[in-house]
């Protein structure tokens, strides 16, 4: 049995078993990336690409949204149905963000420790960077739970 993959950045994997061909899934997920005419806005659910190798979805959005999970996966035909293996990962420039301040508060910790001795002020940093790490986690996992319920009421 593999073990877990850990990573500080927010990931999930997940696996779906659709009664539905492969290429009913995909024609399902590729039609909700267009315009749809039911739809009150005009607007398609998803932004992104598939293909019948694979495919990367995000959610549609009208704001900007620095949290937003890139949705990556393949489908495999099965004898009843098919496979869905898919993940949910941050876009690359949030990852570097992400990184980028959790590396930043840390620095700044290590600078308030060790250089200018000042304990209260190295906690208020740590503090500060681990409230940007669970802001970014709690929103990341907001936008994962309606991506997918939007992803799993796509392919039913």
């Amino acid at each position: 049995m593999p073990w877990p993959r850990v990573s500080l950045l927010p990931y999930e994997e997940f696996t779906l078993v659709s009664a539905h061909p492969a290429p009913v899934v995909l024609a399902k997920l590729a039609a909700a990336t267009q315009p749809s005419p039911t739809s009150k806005t005009g607007l398609p659910r998803f932004n992104g690409a598939v293909t019948p190798q694979e495919f990367r979805l995000a959610l549609a959005v009208t704001q900007p949204t620095l949290y937003l999970p890139l949705l990556k996966g393949r489908v495999e035909a099965t004898s009843a149905g098919c496979i869905i293996f898919a993940k949910f990962s941050l876009f690359r420039s949030s990852q570097v963000l992400f990184g980028f301040g959790a590396g930043l508060g840390l620095f700044f910790t290590g600078l308030q420790i060790w250089v200018r001795v000042n304990y209260w002020h190295a906690g208020f940093v740590a503090l500060l960077s681990l409230l940007f790490y669970a802001v970014g986690l709690v929103n990341f996992n907001m936008q994962k739970k309606n991506s997918f319920q939007l992803f799993t009421k796509t392919i039913a």
